[in-house]
């Protein structure tokens, strides 16, 4: 990577993700209509706050891979991240693992021609996982094939699964997972809103006992959990922070605790899914905030953020608009009134005005 020696003063590093990018900056695609128009003001309200070096909005090596996928030609893409990133690129600080370095690299299609080749590697995982694939199955089927605890449908399940050995990959571990919840109708959720640093264990701990897998090789709680798990990240995470992230967050996953529906079936780009967002988080996660619509992915962060007892305000994209214009309105007009104020915008040449409300009756991150 040729990084350009620039000094970085930036005093908050905000943290989106790709379809919180796109859809600040998609309206250039757009006609002149009012969402157009708010879009262009939450852009330019962003670009004043960066040109006077109070914010930056990096990008990593996960927007590498969400801009890899789908059908969009990657260059609008890249277009989208360059435009709102002005080419700052976020990456773990080898020199000191637990924190993260901030660089301009202003030839952004080489740097990502790089980071994917970087990235296929990681999403190689399956090395990772497979220790824990072939000890919690092998040791459910023998603990459980003949059980009378469970309905028959499960036994059934269970006994083809095991004469097929379909169970060879991390997705058909999800899978396996996912018909097991559904068989005995477990139906656990939880409310992000409501998780600390002081009850997170215990939510988290509340699902093992309903873990087919995890109860057969007597794995009780999170301790359990990363002494089989952990050691095996040490040629996929350089850091402490990032293996803790990478676990607890396949942990969310793998229990089914951030997943919104319980009869949700996986999709085959679970996995690859799921790994992007082991790398949003391990490097959002320590920015100051961490903006996301996906509310897999913001559950997930929410419960990284109180196990590991981090500052970072985790915002929904909406959520997030509204502390912008607050911010801005305060470092504007140096005060906290409830009231609306007028935006003057240019837009290809023509000028504009919009009319944005403050509201300062809550706080908008978690």
């Amino acid at each position: 990577m040729n990084a350009k020696e620039e000094y970085n003063t930036f005093i908050d590093y905000y943290y989106f993700d790709y379809n919180i990018m796109n859809s600040i900056i998609s309206f250039f695609d757009y006609s002149e209509n009012d969402a157009y128009i708010t879009s262009f003001c939450i852009y330019t309200v962003l670009n004043s706050f960066y040109d006077m070096n109070k914010i930056c909005i990096p990008y990593s090596k996960a927007h590498v891979w969400d801009i890899n996928q789908g059908t969009e030609k990657s260059n609008q893409k890249i277009n989208i991240v360059q435009k709102l990133s002005k080419c700052w690129f976020v990456s773990e600080d080898y020199n000191q693992l637990n924190k993260i370095r901030v660089d301009k690299v202003d030839d952004i299609y080489s740097l990502f021609d790089e980071e994917l080749q970087t990235m296929k590697e990681l999403h190689d995982i399956q090395n990772v996982f497979s220790p824990f694939i072939e000890i919690a199955f092998e040791t459910s089927i023998e603990n459980y094939k003949n059980s009378e605890c469970f309905s028959d449908n499960l036994q059934r399940m269970i006994l083809e699964i095991y004469h097929e050995k379909k169970i060879k990959t991390i997705y058909d571990l999800f899978q396996f997972n996912y018909k097991m919840i559904n068989i005995l109708n477990i139906k656990k959720y939880i409310d992000i809103d409501n998780i600390s640093s002081k009850n997170v264990i215990q939510i988290i701990e509340s699902f093992f006992d309903d873990n087919l897998l995890l109860k057969s090789i007597n794995i009780k709680s999170i301790s359990d959990f990363k002494i089989l798990f952990y050691n095996n990240l040490n040629n996929f995470a350089q850091s402490e922070f990032s293996k803790n992230v990478f676990m607890y967050s396949f942990l969310c996953d793998y229990l089914g605790i951030t997943r919104e529906k319980k009869e949700k079936v996986y999709k085959d780009t679970f996995v690859s899914s799921m790994i992007n967002d082991l790398i949003h988080l391990s490097i959002g996660l320590r920015c100051h905030c961490f903006i996301t619509n996906d509310k897999n992915l913001r559950k997930k962060a929410v419960i990284c953020k109180n196990l590991l007892d981090l500052h970072t305000r985790i915002f929904n994209g909406d959520d997030f608009y509204q502390h912008l214009i607050n911010e801005y309105y305060k470092y504007t007009y140096n005060n906290e009134d409830q009231k609306e104020f007028e935006l003057k915008i240019e837009i290809n040449g023509k000028n504009y005005s919009k009319k944005l409300k403050t509201d300062f009756s809550k706080k908008y991150y978690l």
